[in-house]
């Protein structure tokens, strides 16, 4: 299967690094420190510095986190205070290794070569827990073969899955085909 970019926030697209996110069946992405560089290009950052095994060990603790406080969202629950603080504590520490650097005219944030992948991923976790869009977090309705999240961004706030082409598409033809064969019956 093809990683794909659904979700409208980086940090849920980080957390969806593992198709399906429920289920026995998941097909990790992030498998060795290379797939890093991978999910950064189709993500479209700069690439990193080779990550090493600790680097990937450090970006599936973040992505724990992350699912762990924005999966609660999703479910209209509370996150786990634990999850939360080492959310927070990942972004202060990926900026306290920032450096300010001259950039069109003014300055512009710059990660230490370690963290050019956690550094957008926490800011965008941030952006999206202060954001007052949280409502908005959703999980793919095809709660047997997906769970990933999403940023509902339609208009009336009523987006059922990841993607209508994919996860959308298979529960409407599952509801055909029952109506199919409780005509036939």
């Amino acid at each position: 299967m093809k990683l794909r970019l659904l979700a409208g926030a980086l940090a849920l697209d980080f957390v969806n690094t593992v198709d399906p996110l429920v289920g026995p069946d998941a097909e990790e992405f992030l498998d060795r420190p290379e797939a890093l560089v991978d999910w950064a290009r189709l993500a479209g950052l700069d690439a990193p510095l080779p990550p090493t095994a600790d680097d990937l060990r450090r970006a599936l603790a973040v992505r724990r986190d992350l699912y762990a406080v924005f999966g609660a969202v999703s479910a209209g629950a509370e996150p786990p205070a634990d999850a939360l603080e080492r959310v927070h504590g990942g972004y202060a520490e990926v900026l306290a290794r920032a450096g300010l650097v001259r950039s069109d005219g003014g300055y512009a944030w710059r990660p230490a070569p370690g963290d050019t992948v956690l550094w957008p991923v926490l800011a965008s976790a941030v952006e999206l827990l202060t954001s007052g869009a949280l409502d908005r977090v959703k999980e793919c309705e095809n709660h047997d073969s997906c769970g990933w999240l999403f940023l509902d961004t339609s208009r009336s706030g009523t987006r059922r899955w990841c993607s209508m082409s994919s996860c959308g598409a298979r529960a409407k033809m599952r509801r055909y085909r029952a109506r199919q064969a409780a005509s036939t019956s």
